[in-house]
């Protein structure tokens, strides 16, 4: 039945028209231009949609491509049809057109609704015009993101915290800095209170300043100078921070701009001099000397209050100069005096004489000044540093008990920094593309000097060629290794030394290329003469402990040792602090006749309160094997948090020498049957 479609024996479709040459070219003629043209209409649909890969719909397009494809195939077999009677190809055909014919109108209903949704040419320009006016509030947001973004990444280098406090008291914005010093994330930390951050309650002394500044009725633009408060860490830990403060009007409401410096250091630095300054008072206290110092060339002189208290002031006298010390000193002495002093300063060796004083009361003692010249590290001036001991008691029974410390000097540490953008070109150079005043002028020069420079242009005027080279190396290793760098160094600039600390931040484009750098640099030339003006002052204070002329010890009482003995100390005994340490019973040392009253002596001690001391006689075994006698104060030196005694302090003279001569003396006056010196007597000789 099929075979019966491809049969070509039926009438052909010139037998319908009776052979007419008028109808049957005609037909043929309509049926080959309309084939021809539906041909072309199909080809240039598919050139068409190739040609625009954007279309919307593209495979209607095609759809419609085979179905007029298929129409011209059709009325080309008409043609043939004509002469040959091959109706059954062509009813084929035909179906198969009438299918695709039938899928086409159905796609291009289903297609219909949103093709009309398709914008006009109207439409189309409004859209370009919407786009464009898009586009260029891109870019201007894309030039406001830069400028932003450099800002915050510049505010990311500096090594000192700096936040944006909104005016509901919200942390608008923190750098990395903050973030590190509280503990949090950059996006933790923002949305926070500053309470959050800053215990406002903490600050007794800027507490209402703090909240005064805060609130939303203080008038701007205002500023609130440096404060110290308390910052709050992430894990509760209490952080003292330095707090600079300037609130400025917004378009969202007033908003504070704070810098906030963790100062730990600093004030760990202030107790330990407060530490050895209180150690210095209790030694000097202790051992009853006075300390002074005094500027040979501008003549300025300082006493330490035992000084003044030894000669009789009950408060600090309003002019101490060496005129008034001359007038303590008996007229017969002060030449003697003023001539050893004048002997020392040009031709060095120790100041050391006894001379006799007059205290306030008018009354007569005798005193021993020891002193040494020294120069002065940081300002080359020269410097007689020297103690003063009261020695009555030591030429009444040739006793002395003496002291040196010295005061330390404060430690002034303070930090400032900059910040500087570095452009990296592409031949491999590093270019400063802006830096802030706070580099200018720390450079000596104007901001716009250095754009479009390298460091090298600094050299020679400003900074040494060799120091340039260096700085220009520091600036390439960041650039080739793309890591973040951070590092102190010195340099001198016009000639002055500096020290700084330095922290450089690479920044990286879309290539991975490393295209800009942010630098920031910190002064901290305060905080390395700081640094070395302690180390100068502990030195210090241990060559005058060293050059006390009577035995010095520190007795802890928890671990039964000795945790300091003086050079006196062991020249005197013949004993270090490790051979004391290395006896089992310290007490083995003491006469067997003196061990009781000496516990008891001790006892007592350790019961007393303030800076009470306690005198007591003893004899001693040297190292070398006999016996010496001491004299001794002793008075507990330092409490634990209950009050109870935790270290002794003591200082010892030898006094054995006096005791064999007042022994001698007693022996002669037995012999002659002399009555006994009275104390008048027993002075004079």
């Amino acid at each position: 039945m099929w075979l019966d479609f491809f049969r070509q024996d039926f009438l052909p479709l010139g037998h319908n028209l009776h052979w007419q040459p008028a109808l049957v070219w005609t037909q043929v003629a309509a049926d080959t231009l309309l084939g021809l043209s539906f041909f072309i209409i199909a080809i240039g649909l598919l050139v068409f949609r190739r040609k625009r890969t954007d279309l919307r719909y593209p495979r209607l397009i095609t759809l419609f491509s085979v179905f007029i494809l298929l129409c011209g195939f059709n009325h080309c077999y008409r043609v043939y049809t004509v002469w040959i009677g091959s109706f059954g190809t062509h009813a084929i055909l035909s179906g198969l057109t009438a299918l695709v014919a039938f899928a086409t109108a159905i796609g291009l209903l289903w297609i219909m609704p949103k093709a009309l949704k398709i914008p006009s040419m109207r439409q189309l320009r409004q859209a370009m015009e919407a786009a464009n006016n898009e586009k260029l509030e891109r870019l201007e947001l894309k030039a406001r993101y830069d400028a932003e973004y450099n800002l915050r990444e510049s505010a990311n280098a500096s090594p000192i915290g700096l936040m944006v406090i909104d005016s509901h008291g919200r942390i608008s914005m923190a750098n990395s800095a903050s973030s590190d010093l509280f503990g949090y994330s950059p996006r933790e930390l923002v949305g926070q209170t500053i309470d959050t951050v800053i215990d406002f309650n903490a600050a007794s002394d800027t507490r209402e300043a703090l909240v005064t500044f805060f609130s939303p009725d203080i008038a701007v633009p205002t500023h609130l100078p440096e404060c110290v408060a308390q910052g709050i860490h992430r894990s509760g830990n209490k952080i003292p921070v330095e707090l600079k403060l300037v609130k400025r009007e917004h378009t969202a409401g007033n908003q504070v701009y704070a810098s906030v410096t963790d100062i730990s250091e600093r004030l760990a630095q202030q107790q330990q001099l407060q530490a050895i300054n209180s150690r210095l008072e209790r030694i000097s206290s202790a051992t009853h000397e006075g300390l002074w110092e005094w500027q040979v060339e501008s003549g300025s002189l300082w006493w330490s209050p035992a000084f003044w208290q030894l000669l009789g002031y009950p408060r600090e006298p309003s002019d101490i100069s060496m005129s008034l010390w001359e007038a303590h000193i008996e007229p017969d002495h002060q030449a003697m005096f003023f001539t050893e002093l004048e002997r020392h300063i040009t031709s060095g060796g120790v100041f050391d004489i006894e001379f006799l004083g007059v205290t306030v009361s008018r009354d007569l003692r005798w005193f021993r000044a020891h002193g040494k010249c020294v120069t002065c590290a940081t300002s080359g001036a020269q410097l007689m540093c020297g103690t003063l001991e009261d020695i009555q008691q030591r030429k009444d029974m040739e006793l002395s008990l003496s002291e040196k410390n010295q005061l330390l000097e404060s430690i002034y540490t303070g930090t400032s920094y900059g910040v500087c953008v570095l452009d990296c070109t592409s031949d491999g150079q590093v270019l400063y593309k802006s830096i802030n005043p706070a580099i200018a002028k720390a450079l000596g020069v104007r901001p716009d000097e250095l754009e479009g420079k390298s460091v090298l242009a600094l050299a020679p005027d400003i900074m040494p060629v060799a120091i340039a080279e260096q700085v220009e190396s520091r600036y390439q290793r960041c650039r080739q290794t793309g890591r973040p760098m951070s590092y102190i160094e010195s340099f001198p600039i016009h000639g002055k030394p500096t020290w700084w600390k330095t922290s450089l931040y690479p920044l990286m484009n879309d290539l991975g290329e490393i295209y800009r750098i942010i630098g920031s640099s910190a002064d901290v030339s305060d905080l390395k003469a700081a640094e070395s003006k302690l180390a100068e002052s502990e030195s210090f204070l241990q060559t005058v402990v060293d050059l006390a002329i009577c035995g010095l010890y520190i007795y802890d009482l928890s671990s039964e040792t000795n945790t300091f003995v003086n050079q006196q100390y062991t020249k005197l005994t013949g004993y270090t602090k490790d051979d004391l340490n290395a006896i089992d019973d310290i007490s083995s040392l003491f006469h067997p006749d003196e061990i009781d009253s000496i516990n008891a002596q001790v006892e007592k001690a350790l019961t007393l309160s303030g800076p009470s001391f306690l005198e007591m006689e003893y004899r001693f075994w040297h190292k070398d094997g006999y016996w010496i006698w001491c004299y001794a104060f002793d008075a507990v030196y330092e409490r634990d948090e209950r009050g109870r005694p935790k270290q002794l302090l003591g200082t010892f003279i030898d006094i054995t020498q006096i005791k064999h001569y007042s022994e001698q003396l007693r022996s002669i006056n037995e012999k002659h049957k002399k009555p006994a010196l009275s104390d008048l007597d027993y002075q004079e000789i």
